[in-house]
């Protein structure tokens, strides 16, 4: 009996220590005087507590008993069963089934569908169906000439191949028409005339290179010699399509350029707020110099890029592009250190003061009103590669120029191969301005005015 009452006790005991871990709380809500009642763990009951509870020990009377166990084989059962998590006594437990779950249905659709992919993509890999071939895209008949501006907007073009009208400017000079060109300055050589512009003299200034330059400043090229570089040049952007720029280029004779300078000194500079331009210089503004050659476009409407050949003091030739949308004046020197700093910025001051008061003058009259007065910013620059035997300064600005009007690199001028550009321009001009000068002598009605 007396053993059976302490297990009671120690069973109340457990009971309770395990109604304690629970308690009520009230909890204010934010209606004052409603609070709420809510079950939450006392502070003594958040650890789990292990209590081992006590046994009686078996009876001595009773241990040597037949059908009992040792105190060895009850060891491990009593140690179990007198450690009890009383946490645990509240939660009783479940034994729970673990399913795994399987990729696999019961008639094994997923997989055969799967197989059937896996055999058309190695029949695929192995037998590629044959390429499309690329439909071909034909221009429009009014794009016959690809758009060359923007890089940004897409050109409908093969781009593995060059721009329609576009060339090369270091290629090599074709044979026929420069064997045309040495039976021409042989037979004009047997005349023997004194002029060094007339006939062959001309060709062979052009064409001969520095080291067989019969004396100093031989093979130096004057104002005739620029103005039919620029002739061919002004030609060639004619052509259709046009190779320089979309054709909105404008190329001035450095004989006019002679004037406009001298004009700029004499006549603009004392009278600058009465000056007012004269037939020549619209003439030229509007495509209408060249007589025989007119090409009717228009500064600023037509034209977006103007290049000069201007002369410094009679001594030395630079090129000058002249950007009219974006106001500027680029200037190339192959030789930037022949002249103090500031002078050749100087020599070109006509064109930049002179040309927004031409475009204003040509203006409609009411746009006249919104245009800003004042010149354009000059900016100078040095050639790929600079000039360093002097005599060849002219050829260096045709190249240039030339470069220029085609967005062309211009890595290949250099002195070593100015003996091949020169025979280059002489064949050339011979070709293509000498003919055309000579067709119009022979014309018997020729045109003296574009509108004729």
């Amino acid at each position: 009996r007396f053993s059976y009452v302490i297990i009671w006790f120690d069973l109340c005991e457990i009971t309770i220590h395990a109604k304690q871990s629970w308690m009520m709380e009230m909890q204010e809500t934010s209606e004052p005087g409603f609070p709420v009642a809510r079950v939450v763990r006392t502070p003594a009951s958040r650890g789990k507590t292990v209590t081992k509870v006590k046994k009686e020990p078996a009876d001595p009377k009773e241990k040597n008993k037949s059908g009992t166990k040792s105190k060895a084989d009850l060891k491990d059962k009593n140690e179990e069963s007198q450690i009890i998590n009383i946490s645990d006594v509240s939660r009783p437990l479940q034994s729970r089934r673990v399913q795994i779950p399987s990729l696999q249905d019961e008639d094994d659709s997923a997989i055969e569908a799967m197989k059937k992919r896996l055999e058309k993509l190695v029949e695929h890999a192995k037998n590629p169906p044959a390429e499309k071939e690329k439909r071909g895209r034909s221009l429009a008949p009014t794009q016959v000439s690809p758009y060359l501006g923007n890089s940004v907007v897409r050109r409908i073009m093969d781009p593995a191949g060059p721009p329609p009208g576009r060339y090369d400017p270091f290629e090599t000079v074709d044979s026929r028409i420069l064997d045309n060109l040495t039976r021409y300055v042989a037979f004009e050589a047997e005349k023997q005339l004194e002029s060094p512009y007339a006939g062959g003299e001309f060709y062979l200034t052009l064409m001969t290179p520095k080291e067989s330059w019969p004396r100093k400043e031989y093979g130096w090229l004057h104002d005739q010699h620029m103005c039919k570089g620029l002739d061919m040049f002004r030609q060639r952007s004619m052509w259709y399509p046009s190779p320089y720029k979309g054709g909105r280029v404008a190329f001035i004779d450095p004989i006019f350029c002679r004037d406009w300078c001298g004009d700029y000194r004499t006549k603009f500079l004392p009278n600058e707020k009465s000056w007012i331009f004269s037939d020549g210089y619209l003439d030229v503004a509007n495509g209408h110099y060249d007589h025989y050659l007119p090409t009717h476009k228009k500064w600023g409407t037509d034209v977006d890029f103007v290049y000069i050949a201007h002369n410094v003091n009679n001594e030395h030739w630079v090129a000058v592009e002249v950007d009219i949308p974006k106001k500027n004046i680029r200037v190339f020197d192959c030789i930037p250190d022949l002249y103090r700093k500031g002078e050749v910025e100087e020599s070109v001051k006509p064109y930049a003061r002179m040309i927004p008061l031409l475009l204003k003058h040509m203006a409609p009259p009411e746009l006249k009103k919104g245009m800003k007065e004042g010149q354009f910013h000059i900016y100078m620059y040095k050639t790929a590669a600079l000039n360093r035997q002097t005599g060849d300064c002219g050829v260096f600005t045709l190249k240039t120029i030339e470069c220029l009007a085609l967005c062309h690199k211009w890595d290949q001028l250099k002195d070593s191969n100015m003996p091949l550009i020169r025979m280059k321009y002489a064949a050339e001009i011979f070709d293509e301005v000498h003919e055309a000068e000579e067709s119009r002598m022979s014309d018997p009605n020729p045109r003296s005015l574009f509108d004729d």
